[in-house]
């Protein structure tokens, strides 16, 4: 394929949906490993990281955004999936096939549901406050993609935003109790208070090796906040998943802030109230952020 059309292809969404559609499955077919979250929860961010890892413990030369192509043919590299497996909801986009173009990007339902690829996997659950996901998510559902047009005080209370969040998080708080040996919790405010520490302990978890601790200080700085700015403003991975959709507009990156508690820049006090009572009553205790949840109701195993 030619880089003409390759590039032609690529600013199609029809096609690059079916490419990471394709890459998805590929991805978690051929690993024993992955790092699972919801959306905006930091995943971009952990990726990153690894990347650098890989390329400077492995001597690879070109960074990619997705690990298993880094790792392709190489059996002394262990393939890490990064993903969201929000179930099927997640991955089907209605499409206007005469016009090529989605009419949507996010599912309307507040159902999650974890898929049996996952069932053996050594996986790393990343968390993060859900009420700096939530206003994360609604900036990309709004900058990044058309899919809501209302105010964020409207968007907090729908069911697909918070209450979603809480129930993949509670979901996958299941699975982790039904076989703990497989899972390390990750959590996103731990990653910023020590993001060495973290970082080292996903590395271990995965059993890479070769990785120094001067590697693991080159990946976190790769992995600032700045510098990821940096790289999304350049295009430095040629990747839709890391470029701003408009670069005069900091809300549309798909680095934005990565602040813990930023929530609070954007909500007023009756709304952070919903939101704070809302995981006080629903959310598993044992993520941080509230009290255990009694009601099962919209979880799939």
């Amino acid at each position: 394929m030619t880089g003409v059309l390759r590039q032609k292809l690529w600013g199609n969404r029809v096609y690059r949906y079916f490419y990471f559609q394709w890459m998805g499955l590929y991805t978690i077919f051929c690993t024993k490993n992955a790092v699972v979250s919801y959306r905006k929860s930091g995943h971009t961010w952990v990726r990153v990281m690894l990347a650098k890892v890989l390329s400077l413990a492995y001597g690879i030369e070109k960074l990619d955004m997705d690990l298993v192509k880094m790792a392709r043919g190489r059996p002394d590299i262990p393939k890490i999936a990064i993903v969201h497996s929000l179930g099927l909801g997640w991955g089907i986009y209605p499409i206007d096939w005469r016009k090529l173009k989605f009419t949507s990007i996010y599912s309307r339902s507040e159902k999650v549901k974890i898929g049996h690829l996952f069932n053996k996997k050594r996986m790393v659950f990343l968390v993060r406050d859900p009420r700096d996901v939530v206003v994360s998510l609604y900036f990309e559902l709004t900058k990044r993609h058309s899919f809501y047009n209302g105010s964020l005080e409207q968007f907090i209370r729908e069911k697909y935003a918070l209450k979603k969040i809480v129930n993949y998080m509670n979901l996958w708080y299941i699975e982790m109790q039904r076989r703990p040996q497989h899972f390390m919790l990750l959590r996103y405010e731990d990653m910023q208070k020590d993001t060495a520490r973290e970082l080292r302990r996903v590395v271990d978890f995965f059993g890479l090796k070769n990785v120094s601790d001067d590697i693991i200080m080159n990946a976190v700085e790769f992995g600032s906040i700045g510098n990821m700015r940096k790289l999304e403003t350049q295009d430095a991975f040629t990747d839709s998943r890391l470029r701003p959709l408009n670069k005069n507009d900091t809300e549309s990156y798909k680095v934005r802030k990565g602040k813990v508690g930023g929530y609070k820049d954007y909500l007023g006090e009756e709304d952070i109230h919903y939101m704070e009572e809302y995981i006080t009553l629903h959310l598993q205790k044992e993520f941080g952020y509230g009290a255990i949840a009694k009601d099962t109701n919209n979880y799939t195993t």
